[in-house]
């Protein structure tokens, strides 16, 4: 799981290599059938995984290295994930890209997606 922790503090998803590799191995091991690895030429290339939430699936840590990218790993990866999570019943899917992230909403546009109007909200630090 370091390999694919490390991924992803490569690609700016996370910046806390250990926080990332508890992450990834309990992304994994909570259901390795959705937590899918892009090998190139030997090399942990991409990454994605993703769950079920009342019939919604949900993708996250989509990550593919800056120069593995514009060669379908990525595409495949997200085709083979919304894949396994229809045949758990998910029948819509979403995602958070970032909104400076024009790249990656680029990537999701050409893959089928649409902004939808979402608010987000976070709270950061221990609980009272």
């Amino acid at each position: 799981m370091e390999e694919v922790a490390r991924l992803w503090v490569v690609t700016g998803l996370v910046d806390d290599l250990e926080a990332a590799t508890v992450e990834a191995t309990r992304a994994f091991l909570a259901d390795p059938y959705v937590f899918l690895v892009g090998i190139d030429n030997g090399v942990v290339a991409a990454t994605i995984y993703g769950s079920i939430d009342a019939g919604r699936g949900m993708l996250r840590r989509l990550a593919v290295l800056p120069d593995h990218r514009k060669r379908g790993i990525g595409a495949a990866l997200v085709r083979a994930l919304e894949h396994r999570l229809a045949e758990r019943g998910a029948d819509r899917f979403r995602l958070h890209v970032f909104e400076a992230n024009e790249g990656g909403a680029a990537f999701w546009k050409a893959m089928g997606y649409d902004r939808i109007p979402a608010r987000y909200m976070g709270k950061f630090g221990p609980v009272p």
